[in-house]
């Protein structure tokens, strides 16, 4: 039943429709197509796009900043390593959260600091953008609909290229999207 929830399986839902229950207990004889529901479509697209990225610039040789990432990065690899809080002088916005975030990622790849980095905003954008769909969800707009537009906010090049960097942009974004979606479960 959870399974179904998650992903479409039409002819199964075709016999409900029709008020047979054999279908949910028994699959037929043909086992139902799986069609990937639209909430997914986003963070295949990003998860494709980040992984040929990744196969040409292998995560080993990606420990350098991008942009303006020194700045922001040494701070949270001081915080990761125990070393406090210290902005830098630098980073004039709070990134305390985004610090917290990173912590995890930054202790299992202490190796290449900056990669890990990247991962943790990859990842957090991943569920900024299903939190995203999910506001379009509650806000009655079709499932289809819905991700087509996480899709056009995953593949947006300013997003795109803001997730490969530790900047804030994306993060705020995402933080922000997750606590909407939250606001608006707990008001419905």
């Amino acid at each position: 039943m959870e399974l179904q929830r998650l992903f479409y399986f039409p002819r199964l839902r075709r016999q409900r429709a029709s008020g047979s229950l054999a279908g949910l207990t028994a699959l037929p004889t043909n086992s139902p197509r799986l069609v990937l529901p639209p909430w997914t479509w986003a963070l295949l697209a990003s998860a494709a796009a980040w992984a040929l990225l990744f196969l040409v610039l292998p995560p080993a040789q990606q420990n350098f900043p991008l942009s303006d990432d020194w700045a922001f990065a040494r701070g949270a690899i001081w915080f990761a390593n125990g070393n406090g809080i210290h902005y830098s002088k630098w980073a004039s916005m709070p990134q305390l959260g985004q610090w917290i975030w990173s912590a995890p990622f930054l202790w299992v790849a202490n190796v290449v600091p900056h990669f890990a980095l990247r991962v943790s905003v990859i990842v957090l954008s991943w569920l900024g953008l299903v939190s995203f769909y999910a506001l379009l969800r509650q806000e009655k707009m079709s499932a289809q609909l819905a991700g087509f537009a996480s899709c056009v906010l995953a593949m947006n090049p300013l997003f795109f290229v803001s997730q490969g960097t530790y900047m804030t942009d994306v993060p705020a974004l995402s933080f922000g999207l997750i606590a909407l979606n939250a606001y608006a479960r707990a008001i419905s």
